[in-house]
């Protein structure tokens, strides 16, 4: 899982999405669409689903969608999973995806639970 260090602004952090110009990264490969990359931006740390990407004469952008937040200290074993996990076989999902799959699984179901308490408050079912 790649790490992208990339200044967020409040817009970005609203509205979900960031663009990335490839030649202002780090990257020393394109990323695909679908990839689940780490953002940093300064102290925080991020998710993100590569959604778009556009290729033009001069360089590729690519549109990331912001997921959940994450704490230091799961960024931290996010890249030392991934880092050992390098060289898995292709198609194999690795201890980091796995991590933010679980948390959208989590978010998702926490969502799903409060819509059906706001439900049943209002006497709906």
């Amino acid at each position: 899982m790649e790490t992208l260090n990339v200044s967020l602004s409040e817009f970005n952090l609203r509205s979900g999405s960031v663009l990335l110009k490839h030649s202002e990264t780090t990257l020393t490969r394109g990323l695909e669409p679908g990839e689940v990359v780490l953002l940093q931006t300064g102290e925080r740390f991020f998710y993100a689903t590569v959604a778009d990407i556009t290729f033009e004469i001069d360089d590729t952008h690519h549109r990331l969608t912001i997921g959940p937040e994450i704490s230091e200290s799961e960024a931290v074993e996010v890249r030392r999973a991934a880092a050992t996990e390098a060289d898995a076989a292709p198609g194999r999902v690795d201890t980091a995806e796995l991590l933010y799959l679980l948390r959208r699984v989590r978010a998702a179901h926490e969502q799903t639970a409060s819509r059906t308490r706001r439900l049943r408050a209002n006497g709906r079912r």
